[in-house]
């Protein structure tokens, strides 16, 4: 082959070689700038298992809201994140990469719980993780915002300035119920009060009997599987009646004044000695029963009873019985449910009682995605208050809220789950509660999705967001 033919075969090969790389080269360049999937996935597994640890570690300490947010500050501090504290609200800044300066800022509203801690940790490690590893992401605010029992006393104290026009806002709670909506519920909170008085106990023997160990966490869709140990020991009270076993109730306490499902509940009653066998039979078999219950829902629950001395005042029979049956008759578990869509859209539970010392006071919340549906159960409740002699108070309420079904947010979280996990993000209405009915009477120039996190999604979640921080300069 002469010099000429050498050269022009050179070339041939050379274009050749060049066409065959063209694909792979392609290929290459529609990979996402940065990090792999792979080294994501892998680096978010091992930094919020470090941020859990470091929350876990701190637990105890967390003793109250203030407390969380100065760890939350000097968590701040020491990463060289712009934090400051306005009107209780932790605020961290970050700016965004060079690829990102284009891309409308994300605000990530992360609630927090001293009342809850074991359903705040989840959302914290999302918020911590998504701040401290802005590589490859826009402008990005997280608001921490303290709440004790979920009443949202601090979400009301947020401030339009942090929802500049066009921001993407994650609202996140924790909760055993995860889920990621458009839809969040209204809250109507109740109180019912009455002062029966007491008397010298007729009966001779004495019991305290004691639910314990229930997770005390945000009222969800999950209610109907959820054990209430208010309506637990009042059903046995009702076993009782209906078995011809005279009591006495001395005091019926349980849960607090928020609105979590209530944890905890004692109850210490009289017992005539000469039907304590009979007592001793039905109290049993009720605890059997909720051994067996619990093995779904709550393991670490207990049901106990004990032998205590007489006390000298509790109510009389009669009144025992009227507090029974008001209690047993007090809207509870789902209200309604849409049976074509199979859409839970109001759930009531009741929340806490204090009966003692001749005074009755109890709490119940109702929860619904539907304004009519609440208007209804506030309705419900008075007339009830009314029939049995109980006054009726409405002590709070929290909106609804349903996110603008055109903006295509949501849309785009879906994209960056599938992307991220390999699986499909379905959207739900959440009967709860969300700070995003917060955020949107502050402003309607705001995409906003509601985010439950809890610990078995948390990673997955945490990458979602991530993906969608990673992917947002796409269309711009």
């Amino acid at each position: 082959m002469n010099r000429k033919n050498r050269i022009t075969a050179l070339i041939t090969a050379l274009l050749l070689i060049t066409v065959m790389l063209l694909p792979s080269c392609t290929a290459e360049k529609e990979q996402p700038e940065g990090i792999s999937k792979k080294a994501l996935a892998e680096k978010i597994e091992n930094k919020t298992q470090a941020y859990m640890t470091d929350l876990m570690d701190s637990q105890s300490s967390f003793t109250n809201n203030d407390k969380i947010a100065k760890h939350l500050m000097n968590w701040a501090e020491s990463k060289g994140i712009r934090v400051k504290e306005d009107d209780g609200i932790v605020v961290m800044n970050v700016d965004g990469s060079e690829n990102y300066k284009n891309v409308p800022p994300t605000v990530i509203v992360c609630s927090y719980d001293d009342h809850y801690l074991e359903g705040s940790f989840s959302q914290l490690v999302l918020t911590l993780y998504a701040v401290k590893n802005n590589e490859d992401t826009g402008r990005l605010t997280a608001l921490f915002v303290p709440e004790s029992g979920n009443v949202f006393s601090s979400s009301d104290k947020l401030k339009k300035k942090y929802f500049k026009k066009g921001s993407r806002v994650f609202c996140l709670s924790g909760n055993e119920s995860a889920i990621v909506s458009e839809i969040t519920g209204g809250v109507s909170r109740y109180e019912f009060t009455n002062s029966p008085g007491t008397t010298r106990p007729k009966n001779n023997t004495a019991y305290k009997i004691t639910i314990r160990g229930i997770s005390s966490s945000h009222i969800d869709n999950k209610i109907n599987s959820k054990i209430n140990p208010i309506m637990e020991l009042n059903t046995l009270l009702a076993n009782l009646k209906k078995s011809n076993i005279d009591f006495e109730i001395v005091s019926f306490k349980g849960g607090r004044k928020d609105m979590l499902y209530p944890g905890s509940c004692s109850l210490v009653i009289t017992v005539d000695e000469d039907r304590e066998a009979a007592f001793a039979g039905r109290i049993n078999r009720r605890i059997e029963s909720f051994d067996k219950r619990k093995q779904l829902v709550d393991e670490n629950a207990e049901y106990t009873y004990s032998k205590v001395s007489l006390p000298s005042r509790c109510f009389s029979q009669k009144d025992s019985s009227s507090l029974v049956g008001f209690v047993y008759t007090l809207l509870e578990d789902e209200y309604r449910r849409d049976e074509e869509t199979d859409t839970l859209l109001a759930v009531c539970d009741v929340s806490y009682i204090r009966a003692a010392n001749g005074k009755i006071r109890i709490g119940s919340a109702a929860c619904s995605i539907d304004d009519e549906t609440l208007s209804e159960i506030d309705d419900a409740e008075e007339t009830l208050c009314g029939l049995s002699g109980y006054k009726y108070r409405k002590t709070a309420s929290v909106p609804s809220w349903a996110a603008d079904p055109e903006n295509g947010f949501s849309d785009q979280v879906k994209k960056a789950y599938d992307s991220y996990t390999g699986k499909s993000l379905k959207i739900k209405s959440s009967v709860s509660p969300s700070n995003a009915s917060y955020v949107s009477k502050l402003t309607d120039k705001c995409d906003i999705l509601a985010m439950t996190v809890s610990p078995s999604t948390m990673t997955d979640l945490t990458g979602t967001v991530m993906q969608f921080l990673i992917d947002s300069n796409k269309s711009e």
